[in-house]
């Protein structure tokens, strides 16, 4: 089922993105992917009274756009936008906007929790981000070894 999720996902955007005439003209990459069995076992521990249902993270979609600057920001909210008025979604909720508001270690991402329309399909993460955004977020300090590395 989430690998459904994951599938339908990607080609949604796909669609979208190319239905939109500066979108289709806009490098962009999609990326996907399932959290592991032992993650979500390892975060329901964390989070203690937290449910499977609870999570929002078990499917996540992550989509890189173009390369740098201010333009190139403002397709990152056109990409979200785009999707909120999907016909196939139902709702983007739990937005957080970590481009104007970044983290204090300066991670920079547009995340939110996509409502498929089909309740079949279980919701999932989406997260939009500049490609100079995304090399942070992998490479920098902010990146997940990082992260892991700090005492």
């Amino acid at each position: 089922r989430d690998g459904l999720v994951v599938e339908k996902a990607t080609s949604l955007l796909r669609t979208l993105t190319g239905r939109d005439a500066e979108l289709k003209e806009t490098p962009m990459r999609i990326e996907s992917r399932l959290k592991t069995a032992k993650s979500v076992e390892d975060k329901l521990v964390r989070k203690k009274d937290a449910f499977l249902d609870d999570l929002r993270d078990i499917v996540g979609v992550r989509v890189v756009v173009g390369a740098a600057g201010e333009e190139v920001t403002r397709l990152c909210y056109k990409v979200l936008r785009e999707l909120a008025n999907s016909p196939t979604v139902l709702g983007v909720a739990d937005v957080k906007d970590y481009v104007r508001a970044p983290k204090a270690n300066g991670y920079q991402s547009l995340h939110a929790t996509v409502y498929p329309v089909d309740r079949c399909l279980p919701r999932y993460e989406i997260q939009v981000r500049t490609s100079e955004m995304d090399r942070f977020a992998s490479h920098g300090s902010a990146s997940h070894a990082a992260y892991k590395a700090r005492p």
